[in-house]
C-alpha cells in the first residue's frame, strides 16, 4: 500500500462578495460565522439585485 501525499493549496479568505442567495444559505445554515455584512447595491439601469459583503467571525479556507 503506498501513500502518496498530496498538497491542497488553500486561502484564507476574511472577506467576500455573496450573491443573495449564498447569503440567504449562509444565514440559515450558519449564521455565527457572519461578524458583519453589508448591501452591495446593484448597478442602476439593470437587473442586477445586488449583493452581499460578508466578514467572517474567523477566516474559512477555500481552495485554488
Amino acid at each position: 500500500m503506498s501513500h502518496l501525499s498530496q498538497a491542497i493549496d488553500v486561502l484564507p479568505v476574511e472577506s467576500e462578495i455573496l450573491t443573495p442567495s449564498e447569503f440567504l444559505k449562509l444565514m440559515t445554515t450558519k449564521p455565527s460565522m457572519i461578524k458583519e455584512s453589508k448591501v452591495v447595491p446593484g448597478r442602476l439601469g439593470t437587473k442586477d439585485f445586488g449583493s452581499f459583503r460578508v466578514t467572517y467571525t474567523r477566516p474559512i479556507y477555500k481552495t485554488l
